[in-house]
Formats: C-alpha cells, structure tokens, sequence
C-alpha cells in the first residue's frame, strides 16, 4: 500500500515493485488519497494496448470505478489523473490487456487546499 503524503511525489507499486510488465492485466498495490487533491501519472513502454481506469473504495474489498477515468492505451504513451475533492480513502489503478507487451511505472502526489 502506498501512502502518497502532500506535496511529495512518490512511485506506485505493483505488486510490491516500481514498475508492472504488460503481458498481461495488471492492478497496482492500494493508494492511500489523502488531501483534497491528488495527481497519478502513468508512464507505458514497449506496444501495449489495451484499457486502463482508476478505481476507488471504501474499505479495500468494494472497489467502484472512478467515473470518466477509461483511457485506451496504444503503444508507447502516458496518462495523467487529477482527482480533486474525493471523499475516499483508497484508489487503484486497473490495466485490462488487449494485446502486446510491454511495462508501466506510475508516481502519485497529493496536497492539501
């Protein structure tokens, strides 16, 4: 589980590493939001493609998505979230593989208004 606190940029695991092989679907370790304000990058490399969305809970067991958090990922690329005003303790990312390989790194940061 990562603790992202304010103003600190920090890697989000997978699995307890920094970075998450594409071969396959793939869900990061549980977030901790806290602040009023929180940004999640995620970096892909290699030719994946496929889906990928933000999740939110909570209690760490239901999970919902988070509304309008879907990208397509083709190839190379990154997507960028800012989350503002949440009222949940826990988020998640969630890779749905179509097709090809390759590796995701994603860093979050959050801070207080």
């Amino acid at each position: 589980m990562a603790f992202v606190p304010s103003y600190q940029v920090q890697d989000i695991t997978f699995s307890d590493e920094t970075s998450a092989s594409l071969a396959a679907s793939v869900t990061s370790d549980i977030i901790v939001f806290m602040g009023t304000v929180f940004s999640i990058q995620v970096v892909y490399t290699g030719s994946p493609t496929g889906t990928v969305k933000l999740e939110y809970s909570l209690d760490k067991t239901n999970w919902s998505d988070v509304a309008g958090s879907d990208d397509t990922i083709s190839g190379s690329c990154n997507t960028l979230w800012s989350l503002v005003n949440m009222a949940v303790p826990y988020v998640r990312i969630v890779y749905t593989r179509t097709s090809g390989t390759g590796t995701m790194t994603a860093k979050g940061c959050g801070k207080h208004e």
